[in-house]
């Protein structure tokens, strides 16, 4: 069966688009205009998102060492609600106001516009930017999430908290205006808006927390090995090159659980709306995380065997890997490309992540953020390509 799907951006509101003034507008109830189940579902999409915080907390501290467990869970949470402080005040207008291409204005700083007029961003999907406020600020925070499994061990937190402020400001709400909103600079190719194919994410959220959290840990290496800095969470020099197993699997299949179940609001609420093209993205989602989940177990099976170690044993942690890795693989296209095509998505990105697991040793990424999440987030961008040309 074929489907064809339309590749928009954001279009600017207009009241003439609901054939009314904008006078007439402002003077009738805005719920008129609003369909209860597209609204519902984004509000809903934006519960699952900020799901996908603890999920992550639980996932990082059963991967890592005993003595951060509690550390990872505190600071993740601890990120997001510092971001959600940043977006409500400048974070949202940097992104989504209607100037500029790069930086936006100060018309919606602490939300200050009227934010009850719509946001469209699909045919015939309409919602009031006030919830498409609140749900991209749940992408911001779930981000700078990410971003915080790369600061455990490698300086004080308030030293990251410091950075994680400053970096969504002037590195994630740039990006993610580029990407997402109409005027943004990525959207225009030699003169036209043709939009850019990253549905929910790919770039904007994996490829560029996974790349920040590489920069932070070899700046991390690098500082400790030019200035031989004393004071570093007080751990040896040795300690953080040594092999270690995960301390707590449960926790770790527990944040897979809440990021698979977080993930269908990622995903699916990126259409927006209670519409075939939520249905579809959702889908997908699945498909993929069931796709990657059964690669990263058989490809873990394989290497225990030739290790003959553990031979004959299925591993939790290559199941739960793979199942997130095809997670991030499909976020850039799950309400793009048709849901048969969803397996490649979770078998390419569970294996290009198992391929590449050894690099994470080179810089002291303990928690493998830049494989799962940049290198299956590349994956999904070429996969998506691909797949869309087809």
């Amino acid at each position: 069966m074929s489907q064809t799907y339309r590749f928009d951006v954001v279009t600017a509101f207009s009241a003439s688009s609901l054939n009314i003034s904008a006078e007439d507008f402002k003077a009738r109830n805005p719920n008129e205009f609003y369909s209860g189940g597209d609204l519902a579902w984004v509000m809903v999409s934006s519960g699952l998102v900020l799901l996908m915080v603890p999920g992550l907390g639980l996932f990082y501290s059963g991967i890592s060492e005993r003595c951060s467990a509690i550390s990872m869970m505190w600071l993740s949470m601890m990120t997001t609600a510092l971001i959600g402080v940043q977006w409500f005040l400048w974070g949202y207008t940097i992104t989504f106001s209607g100037s500029g291409r790069i930086w936006g204005g100060a018309n919606s700083v602490v939300f200050h516009s009227d934010l009850t007029i719509p946001w469209r961003n699909k045919p015939g999907t309409k919602i009031p930017q006030l919830s498409y406020a609140f749900y991209q600020g749940m992408f911001a925070c779930f981000t700078a999430a990410v971003v915080s499994g790369a600061a455990i061990r490698k300086g004080r937190p308030l030293h990251f908290l410091v950075f994680i402020f400053l970096w969504s400001t002037f590195v994630y709400d740039p990006i993610a205006r580029s990407s997402w909103n109409p005027v943004g600079w990525s959207n225009y190719w030699k003169g036209e808006i043709s939009g850019v194919f990253d549905f929910a994410g790919g770039t904007v959220v994996h490829i560029v927390s996974a790349t920040t959290s590489a920069v932070y840990s070899i700046f991390f290496k690098w500082r400790r090995t030019i200035f031989r800095l004393p004071r570093l969470q007080q751990v040896d020099k040795d300690s953080l090159n040594r092999p270690y197993k995960p301390h707590n699997i449960v926790n770790v299949v527990l944040g897979t659980a809440f990021l698979w179940i977080g993930w269908f609001g990622f995903n699916g609420g990126s259409a927006l709306g209670a519409n075939l093209r939520a249905v579809s993205a959702c889908i997908s989602t699945h498909v993929a995380a069931c796709a990657g989940a059964v690669t990263g177990s058989l490809l873990e099976y394989i290497a225990a065997s030739k290790r003959d170690v553990d031979a004959g044993k299925f591993s939790v942690v290559g199941f739960c890997n793979g199942a997130v890795a095809g997670l991030v693989a499909i976020a850039p296209a799950a309400g793009y490309v048709p849901y048969w095509s969803a397996p490649i998505f979770g078998i390419a990105g569970s294996f290009f992540v198992a391929l590449f697991q050894d690099i994470s040793e080179a810089y002291f990424d303990t928690n493998e953020i830049f494989v799962v999440h940049g290198v299956a987030g590349w994956v999904g961008i070429f996969v998506d390509c691909w797949t869309c040309s087809c």
